[in-house]
């Protein structure tokens, strides 16, 4: 559970590549699920487990276009409903 306005790691990996390589955000069908939990019936419209609505992000670059990347899912109130 995260609360709102926070935001949390699920996740953490690291390995050897470049940078200009990662791009790949998605996980396994399934590894995730979602909900609103209150005491009303809202449900987040967009799937955690497709790479299209992850963004990868570029967080530091370093000599030999190595760096550190991560990959964020930003819950709005919009994808609420």
């Amino acid at each position: 559970m995260i609360s709102k306005n926070s935001s949390t790691i699920v996740q953490s990996s690291g390995g050897l590549g470049r940078v200009a390589d990662f791009n790949y955000c998605g996980l396994e069908e399934g590894t995730l699920s979602s909900g609103v939990f209150t005491n009303d019936t809202l449900e987040i419209q967009r799937n955690l487990n497709e790479n299209g609505n992850w963004s990868s992000v570029v967080k530091s670059k370093r000599f030999g276009g190595g760096g550190e990347c991560e990959c964020r899912f930003i819950i709005t109130d919009e994808d609420i409903k």
